[in-house]
């Protein structure tokens, strides 16, 4: 009896490391590789965090094998959910075969998305050639579009200029995600104070502000915004006069 009283406590403590105070202006996230468990989804609920950023690899049937249960789970627990798309190198000509991975995945999985996040990093894995780059991801958040799906960038202003050369020539705008240096102090790691405008953005969406953060037994990336993405989303579309927003319905 002791032995199970003390594993009891011992999981409830695991859940409740990394807890957050509450603060109605802030909004927390993790960003996480699945799987993530009904457990995991509900303690990081239960430790403040809104929303859950689910790193995706538009690969066929890597979302049946490795995504859509965290999907569900995430859901189960009350957390929002967010896909963040991790591009394999690209090449011309898979972009729209990468986007198609990543949309069919989503319809086998029975779930409903407006947008995904597209990683713009590691410059090491694109091209040398920065026209070609561009063309890649302008054809990604084409085919994204054309499946009336929003799109945001997730990246940093070094790795944009070194991938893109500071392409800012979109037809419109999509919201940023952006990462900072880690051992901030609160003032400046829970804001956009160290956020500097770059290419076409001036104020960004979302902010990582931590890598390898523990919680709740799993090891995250940590992440503030203050509006909630959907708002932000629509808000944008409606400056840049873009019709694309809507829902995706796949049930």
């Amino acid at each position: 009896m002791q032995y199970i009283l003390a594993v009891l406590i011992l999981g409830s403590t695991a859940c409740f490391v990394g807890t957050i105070a509450a603060d109605p202006k802030v909004f927390y996230a993790v960003d996480v590789a699945p799987p993530l468990s009904v457990f995991d989804a509900r303690c990081l609920n239960i430790s403040g965090y809104s929303t859950v950023f689910l790193r995706v690899y538009p690969k066929y049937d890597w979302l049946e094998r490795f995504g859509c249960e965290s999907i569900w789970n995430a859901e189960k627990a009350g957390l929002g959910v967010e896909i963040f798309m991790l591009l394999y190198p690209p090449t011309l000509q898979d972009s729209q075969q990468q986007f198609n991975a990543l949309y069919d995945g989503l319809k086998r999985c029975k779930t409903s998305f407006s947008r995904f996040w597209l990683a713009v990093t590691s410059p090491s894995t694109w091209y040398f050639d920065i026209h070609r780059n561009i063309a890649f991801i302008e054809q990604v958040i084409a085919q994204a579009r054309n499946h009336q799906m929003d799109v945001g960038i997730y990246t940093t202003e070094r790795e944009w200029y070194k991938i893109t050369g500071g392409f800012r020539f979109f037809l419109s705008t999509p919201p940023i995600w952006y990462w900072s240096n880690c051992c901030q102090p609160d003032e400046i790691a829970i804001s956009f104070k160290d956020f500097r405008p770059f290419a076409a953005w001036k104020t960004p969406a979302v902010k990582q502000l931590r890598k390898a953060f523990p919680v709740c037994g799993l090891i995250v990336n940590r992440d503030v915004y203050f509006t909630p993405i959907n708002r932000t989303f629509a808000e944008l579309a409606q400056q840049n006069n873009a019709s694309f927003v809507g829902v995706t319905n796949f049930l």
